[in-house]
């Protein structure tokens, strides 16, 4: 339970500083080292309650391969990591990226911000908006973006060649973009970006749908 914070620095190692917050008892923070794997943890007694938080604020070197960052409750923040592939979760707070490799990125209450040069991109909220960002065409790739009560905007580049499918129960369906429809309907679009290549599936039960340039 706590924010995350990760950004880059110019060092060739981590450095990770911990604030531990609120009343009563804290959870013992546990930092390992295996090989080229850290793993930086708040560990909480089994049935504890009446625990406090810990907030991390984590400097990485700006090539690091994969971050995977986890909170029960609080938000995440990635800053500077753009050739990092990155695994983002958390069950009550908002998630922001400023740039990535391929990412899965998912909370179930909040509203997700990415932006992304990967191929292989899964963003998921049950309640809260999704806006992201494709910095590049992604050839040949995955995108899979969901919300069940949430807007989801998406900005693409102006060479996106994707087949896309976009599908809200209850809102608006629009692309910047021209498509060539296979099928369209009340809230749903079918169709081809461009050539056509990336999977590009969106879809969200309430609120509109937006592929924007």
């Amino acid at each position: 339970s706590g924010r995350i914070e990760v950004e880059n620095w110019d060092e060739n190692q981590v450095r990770v500083d911990y604030i531990k917050r609120g009343p009563g008892k804290h959870p013992e923070v546990k930092i390992d080292i295996s090989g080229d794997k850290l793993v930086v943890a708040a560990v909480y007694p089994k049935g504890a309650i009446n625990f406090g938080s810990v907030d991390f604020n984590i400097k990485a070197p700006e090539d690091l391969e994969y971050l995977e960052a986890k909170s029960i409750s609080g938000r995440i923040n990635i800053n500077g990591l753009s050739e990092t592939e990155q695994k983002l979760t958390t069950t009550s707070g908002s998630i922001i990226t400023e740039s990535s490799a391929d990412l899965e990125i998912s909370s179930v209450s909040g509203s997700l911000n990415f932006s992304s040069s990967g191929n292989r991109i899964d963003a998921s909220t049950t309640s809260g908006r999704i806006e992201g960002i494709l910095e590049k065409d992604p050839t040949a790739g995955k995108i899979d973006l969901g919300s069940v009560s949430g807007r989801i905007v998406l900005e693409v580049p102006d060479n996106l060649n994707a087949d896309i499918d976009l599908h809200s129960v209850s809102g608006s369906v629009s692309s910047d973009l021209p498509v060539s429809v296979h099928e369209t309907k009340r809230n749903t679009i079918k169709g081809v970006i461009g050539r056509g290549g990336t999977d590009l599936e969106i879809s969200t039960v309430s609120g509109a749908i937006k592929i924007v340039q």
